[in-house]
């Protein structure tokens, strides 16, 4: 049995989780939900299926959430542009 962190001391480093979700694109519904559960921030990444038919509405989904998060203050314009721009290259690469 491993003893809690706090009793680890500080020499232990910090564990991170990185949950991807798959599929981003696939459907609407599919593509909501990922987008759902990014607000709650319970999703850190996910993979955009460029070829299914889906896949513009799913981007035009996300930049308008990206947009929403930017202007509450939530993420940094900044940021939203690059996650912005990163989806379109994605989009028009295929």
């Amino acid at each position: 049995m491993r003893a809690p962190d706090s009793e680890r001391g500080p020499s232990c480093p910090t564990r991170y989780l990185t949950v991807v979700a798959d599929d981003f694109g696939i459907g609407p519904a599919t593509s909501r939900g990922i987008l759902d559960l990014a607000a709650k921030n319970l999703v850190t990444g996910t993979v955009l299926i460029v070829n299914s038919p889906y896949a513009e509405e799913a981007v035009r989904a996300a930049v308008s959430e990206l947009d929403r998060a930017a202007k509450k203050g939530v993420i940094h314009k900044n940021n939203a542009a690059r996650r912005k721009s990163r989806l379109m290259k994605q989009l028009n690469a295929k």
